[in-house]
């Protein structure tokens, strides 16, 4: 079995305690932080999270970065696929978590339980508005909950899949079309040119930018994105 600490948990983009009072803040996960690790577990392809981080939060405002159905990261110079684990979306059916457990084991503190829940992928197959849970007890731990619902015993286990390196930027990729990933959504489109700092991308016709994104502005047909706050980016 390998466990390795490495990670932290960011609120509005500064480092946090795993397990702080939920009051809203932007969610992400970012570079290991000393005395804020989160201990993660290997088990396949997955690290998973052996603790349940920031309790409170809602299916919701972790998926509005899409950690739940699953986004890059970036931590430490590797980029990751964040997610949550798959639960099933009934109870008694078979699923991820209960085949990590079957060979992981499930007692506490393994997974620092803790009294907590966490956040599965799935809707509750009887109900479109809520989202399944895990927790103690062990022997009939699945559950649900509204996707809006912030509740102090309901948080996120993630797990990550290390992503493949992304394609150099040289002058060799000027002409390909990219997806370049950001803190909370992706681009897609042609890359123009590059710089140090920046990459000048021709988008396809259907994307567009927020005007609240921080790392990505309109520049006339084109965009214009942030190097440093990439989390990854992939050629199509």
């Amino acid at each position: 079995m390998e466990i390795k600490n490495f990670g932290s948990l960011y609120l509005n983009g500064r480092p946090s305690e795993l397990k702080p009072k939920y009051n809203g803040e932007a969610i992400s996960l970012g570079d290991t932080v000393s005395g804020k690790a989160i201990s993660f577990v290997k088990w396949c392809n997955l690290w998973i999270s052996r603790q349940v981080l920031c309790p409170g939060s809602s299916w919701n405002d972790l998926e509005k970065p899409r950690l739940i159905s699953g986004h890059p990261v970036k931590i430490d110079d590797h980029s990751y696929l964040c997610r949550a684990p798959k639960l099933g979306t009934e109870q008694g059916l078979l699923n991820e978590w209960t085949d990590i457990q079957k060979d992981l084991g499930r007692e506490n503190p393994f997974w620092d339980w803790d009294g907590l829940f966490f956040w599965g992928q799935e809707k509750f197959a009887l109900n479109a508005t809520t989202r399944v849970t895990w927790g103690n007890p062990f022997d009939c731990g699945w559950s649900f909950e509204n996707a809006s619902a912030r509740k102090e015993d309901v948080g996120f286990r993630p797990g990550l899949k290390l992503l493949p390196p992304a394609p150099a930027v040289t002058r060799l990729l000027v002409g390909s079309d990219i997806v370049v990933y950001g803190a909370d959504m992706s681009i897609a489109g042609r890359l123009v040119d590059f710089s140090d700092y920046d990459l000048l991308l021709s988008p396809t016709r259907w994307q567009k930018v927020p005007a609240i994104c921080s790392w990505a502005k309109p520049d006339g047909s084109n965009i214009v994105i942030d190097r440093a706050s990439i989390t990854w980016m992939k050629e199509v």
